[in-house]
Parts: C-alpha cells; sequence; structure tokens
C-alpha cells in the first residue's frame, strides 16, 4: 500500500477526481493522499450510491426518540475546527455534546467490520482516518462525543 503526500512544489493535495484517467487521488486530510477507489463492478457501484450520507435507519429512530422526550439538536452540523471538518448525526449545541450513528464497517467494529477485498490502498486508509477524526478535533473545541454503531452499543 503506498500513500504519499506531495509537497506544494509537487502540486501539493488531491489532484481532480472528475476525469477518467488513471492515477487518480482523493485527499482524505490532514495530508493523508490515496488513489482513487474505482469500482469493480456495477454492482459495487449500485451498492455504494445506494449508501446514504445521513437520514440513515438507526439514525433516524435515535432522533425521534430523543425528540420524543423532549430534547432539540441540530442534525448533519459541519464543525469546523482547526482546519478539520466534521458531520456529527446530532449535535447538542447548548451542551457541546456530538453524537456519531455510524455502522460498523465506518467505525471498526472489531466483531462485525468486514474490510473490503477491492481497493484496500483507499479504504484502510479511509476507515484509519475515519475512527481517528473524532480524537483529533474533540479535544480543539471542548465537545464531548458520544458515537452508536447501530447495534445498541454506545461509547461515551
Amino acid at each position: 500500500m503506498t500513500v504519499k503526500s506531495p509537497t506544494p512544489a509537487e502540486g501539493g493535495g488531491a489532484r481532480d477526481v472528475s476525469g477518467g484517467s488513471a492515477g487518480r487521488t482523493v485527499n482524505l486530510g490532514g495530508g493523508l493522499i490515496v488513489p482513487y477507489p474505482e469500482p469493480t463492478s456495477p454492482a459495487a457501484t449500485k451498492i455504494g450510491k445506494a449508501n446514504l450520507r445521513t437520514g440513515t435507519k438507526p439514525e433516524v429512530e435515535l432522533r425521534s426518540a430523543l425528540h420524543r422526550a423532549g430534547l432539540r439538536f441540530r442534525k448533519d452540523l459541519l464543525i469546523q475546527v482547526a482546519g478539520i471538518r466534521v458531520r456529527p448525526d446530532v449535535v447538542f449545541t447548548r451542551r457541546k455534546v456530538a453524537v456519531f450513528v455510524d455502522g460498523c464497517f465506518w467505525h471498526g467494529c472489531p466483531d462485525h467490520q468486514h474490510l473490503p477485498k477491492s481497493n484496500q490502498d483507499y479504504w484502510i486508509p479511509k476507515l484509519r482516518a475515519n475512527s481517528s477524526e473524532t480524537g483529533e478535533w474533540m479535544p480543539l473545541c471542548g465537545q464531548r462525543v458520544g458515537s452508536s454503531c447501530g447495534r445498541g452499543s454506545t461509547s461515551p
């Protein structure tokens, strides 16, 4: 697996990923540049497009329960601190509490996550970046965080 971080003299940052040329890269943030993942089949493309960024069943169930309990919150709120951008699923702004509702795939659940067999040069650093992302930005803005994998477990 090769992960490169070009210097500004080398064109720094990610190249445009909108074209169809080989050798494209994606900037995962924090200077982490990885190869752009090419779909391995039409089925992989269909699955990837069907995955929702927000509004998943566990997320909606949590938000509904919180609302029924009289709690008010912001959903999918963009938080930018020290160059790090995150979008927690539920944010209690007054209490400075952020909640992420992630599937086992995204947060690296040791019991349920199955790493993709294709495009591992992309997925392994991407999933590592996702799991370390929360630990990086939370101390910077004084937020507390909780996460749920949708299987009933949570971690403060």
